[in-house]
């Protein structure tokens, strides 16, 4: 369920659990499937069912109701409101739905004063509890958008009365509207109420009434006295008791409590560190400390600008300027600064710096070089730190870089030769392993197997564990199968058997097992059974569905986080907690506990477990889009695991979104493609609409490609990639070697990941699709 932009009304929809397999018989009511849809979440799809209606059908009012549930499932609440604006039965069909619809609709496009007519109506004549409940908070935020903080606070109150898990949720909001009137008494008394709500919050309420009532000194003792204990939070008290201090005057005080701010929790700091920067005379040590904060907090560009400021006001000896110039200089390049880097560091090299700093100087000026599009000048002066400083871990780095640049161009030969150095010079080094393991792929390639088997052999023995270990036996057994020689064969089997047995489930050990002609199945016992959610945690997620309901979707999410925050011990409970996270829709939390499980018994696999760590959260979605693009369900959830862990609200570095992880320039086009209207890229967050242009996306790759590794890299590297790498010739006659040789590491394990993936959930979910469950 997604908490921070849920397209669902209240009277919407709840995520539930739903049964594998086709969609249901709805029999000759024309409305049933619009109504089925929209209980699974498929609101556009909805949409269109009730477009394609014709006569009598599309003009009842039960009809326009569901293009109105449908209209809000997607957030299009300016339609809401042009279709049931000017009804005259939305207190006669489906119990009023229509009415509090409406009101809410009216309350999401800025209209609140219609908005509290219209709940006020709906509470007049409704009877079922949590219709109500939601209504009265639809009520209390309509009446706090109008400024009416004594009927909201009531509002409030009266929600709890009628659902009392919503009491402590309901209790902070009242609290916090009637802060407004510096009513301090109020407002503690709700707050003690409130004791299970994040103390930060409460303390914010509790600050904002001695605001308005005029004691700042109250307000003010209590932000510093809360914020050691709030944890990361405590930067953020912090930070609002030095803006109360330079609404007063008093900015030395204001700079204290920032320096504090940013000194306890530098990796949270970055407001208390922007507004600490625009103080005039700051010391050098305060610009060193923004320095810092800036860095840790993902703001390379401005901790580039604060050590420069530092340097200008402070003298250093030699040693320390060059570390700290150094620092500038790789900060601008991570800030993609590439040209303002260049400088810095070559001021820095002009300097006489040691070896060592000289060395990774240039290095950086070799990377921001290449950067910059000067690609055989970049190269060159990767070649020249690695000549000028042998031994240096500069060194080391540039030839590594220097490797993958002349692989991915498919320069074979000058990579063979930087990686022959690496294993050479650098021996013991984490390079010097994967100079070896590329050598052996490349070794391979070539036809020398005899070569390719020494590498892996060599590199496997120096690995103790990890997917370094498990990829060099698998290919060591490879090379030996390939060598032709009867003598090899049984030890290619034992090291097979080896890979399955580390990894069963992952990439090699499917690889191994089909080598093997073994089931990978057979032997996965259905390992410790689901338990039963404790009901502290079933009401949890009741509260959640509750607060998601009414809009209140920071709330939810808060509630979520002591779910996560506060796991049980034994694998069976953790195993029911991961099961009933994702059948609300949480299956990025799932993971986190089918992990957990797997942790508690000690690293054993079993049937469980794996649905617990591969849940399939928005079956009904990914099934029905998949259906309609002749894609197979199971790879669909396979990738949206890889792509987000079934959470559809996470946004990549890159700015991809959602379930699928689209950008939102393809999202667009896609939209556009398939008749998406009033599309927004805030749809993308909306898992149907996701679904929707990412299953399309990518059938037209599979389309254009006809091969699923060659469709996966386009998916996730872009199809010009794919069309350039599918020249290399192991693409058409090897594809385990193709998949090595994917020039993005990235890429690499995304393919790999993803095709292991889709082997867990057909077997794990056989029945989905229409199929049923094997025995």
């Amino acid at each position: 369920m997604h908490l921070s932009r849920l397209y669902v009304s209240c009277l919407l929809f709840v995520v539930a659990p739903v049964a594998l397999g086709l969609r249901g018989e709805v029999g000759d009511d024309p409305l049933a499937e619009v109504a089925e849809a929209l209980d699974q979440g498929r609101h556009w799809y909805a949409t269109r069912l009730l477009r394609d209606l014709n006569g009598h059908d599309s003009a009842t009012p039960e009809a326009a109701l569901l293009y109105a549930r449908a209209d809000a499932g997607r957030g299009a609440w300016d339609d809401v409101v042009a279709r049931l604006e000017s009804v005259s039965w939305l207190d006669s069909i489906g119990y009023g739905d229509g009415r509090a619809l409406l009101a809410r609709a009216r309350l999401e496009t800025g209209e609140p004063e219609r908005a509290v007519e219209g709940y006020r109506i709906f509470l007049r004549y409704s009877l079922e509890r949590t219709p109500r409940a939601v209504a009265e908070v639809g009520l209390a935020r309509s009446l706090e958008e109008l400024g009416r903080p004594l009927e909201a606070a009531a509002a409030y109150g009266r929600a709890a009365e009628i659902a009392p898990e919503l009491a402590p949720w309901s209790s902070i909001r009242a609290a916090e509207v009637l802060a407004q009137l510096g009513d301090t008494a109020a407002v503690n008394e709700l707050l003690r109420g409130a004791v299970t709500v994040p103390l930060y919050r409460r303390t914010g309420a509790a600050v904002d009434a001695h605001l308005a009532a005029g004691n700042r000194q109250a307000a003010l003792k209590l932000l510093l006295d809360a914020a050691p204990s709030v944890g990361r939070r405590s930067t953020e008290l912090r930070t609002r008791a030095a803006q109360l201090l330079l609404e007063e005057g008093d900015s030395a005080a204001a700079a204290t409590t920032l320096r504090a701010a940013i000194r306890s929790s530098p990796r949270w700091a970055q407001e208390a560190a922007s507004l600490l920067s625009q103080f005039p005379n700051l010391s050098a040590a305060d610009h060193l400390w923004l320095a810092r904060t800036f860095e840790r907090s993902g703001a390379p560009g401005s901790a580039a600008r604060e050590y420069q400021e530092y340097l200008e006001r402070q003298q250093l000896p030699a040693g320390e300027w060059q570390a700290i110039q150094l620092r500038i200089g790789e900060l601008l390049f991570r800030a993609g600064r590439y040209y303002a880097a260049v400088d810095e560091l070559e001021r820095l090299a002009a300097a006489g710096p040691s070896a060592a700093t000289l060395a990774r100087a240039e290095y950086y000026i070799a990377r921001a070089t290449y950067r910059r599009g000067w690609r055989r000048e970049g190269r060159a002066r990767l070649r020249e730190v690695a000549d000028r400083f042998p031994g240096a871990g500069s060194a080391l780095n540039a030839l590594s870089l220097l490797g993958d640049l002349y692989e991915g161009a498919g320069n074979t030969p000058r990579a063979v030769a930087i990686y022959e150095e690496l294993v050479r010079d650098y021996s013991g080094s984490r390079a010097e392993r994967t100079a070896r393991y590329r050598l052996g792929i490349l070794a391979y390639r070539e036809g020398d197997f005899a070569d390719a088997r020494r590498h892996f052999d060599r590199l496997r023995r120096a690995e103790r564990s990890g997917d370094l270990r498990i990829s060099a036996t698998y290919w060591a057994a490879r090379a030996r199968l390939a060598e032709g020689d009867a003598a090899q064969l049984a030890e290619a089997e034992r090291l097979f058997r080896e890979v399955h047995n580390r990894a069963p489930f992952g990439y090699y050990g499917f690889l191994a097992a089909d080598r093997l002609g073994i089931d990978p199945w057979a032997a996965l016992a259905p390992g410790p059974e689901p338990a039963p959610i404790d009901a502290e945690t079933e009401r949890k997620l009741r509260v959640i569905d509750l607060l998601s309901q009414a809009g209140l979707h920071e709330e939810a999410k808060a509630v979520l986080g002591t779910i996560t925050s506060s796991p049980p011990q034994s694998p069976e409970a953790l195993i029911g907690i991961s099961v009933a996270l994702a059948e609300h829709g949480f299956g990025q939390q799932a993971v986190l506990f089918g992990w957990r499980a797997h942790s508690a018994l000690r690293g054993r696999w079993s049937a469980n477990v794996l649905r617990a760590i591969y849940p399939l959260a928005y079956q009904e979605i990914i099934l029905a889009e998949a259906d309609s693009r002749k894609l197979d369900p199971h790879l669909v959830a396979a990738i949206a695991r890889q792509e987000s862990a079934f959470a559809p609200d996470v946004t990549s570095r890159a700015g991809a979104r959602g379930l699928l992880q689209i950008m939102p320039e393809t999202g667009r086009w896609w939209a556009n493609r398939l008749g998406v209207r009033d599309y927004s890229d805030e749809l993308l967050y909306h898992p149907e609409i996701n679904v929707h242009l990412g299953a399309a996306y990518f059938a037209d790759l599979q389309r254009r490609y006809a091969e699923l590794q060659l469709s996966l890299i386009a998916y996730n590297a872009g199809p010009t990639r794919a069309r350039r790498w599918r020249q290399r010739p192991e693409y058409r006659i090897d594809p385990e070697l193709f998949a090595e040789r994917i020039p993005f590491s990235e890429t690499r394990t995304y393919v790999k990941n993803v095709q292991s993936h889709f082997r867990i959930y057909s077997q794990l979910y056989s029945g989905f699709g229409g199929v049923q469950p094997a025995e």
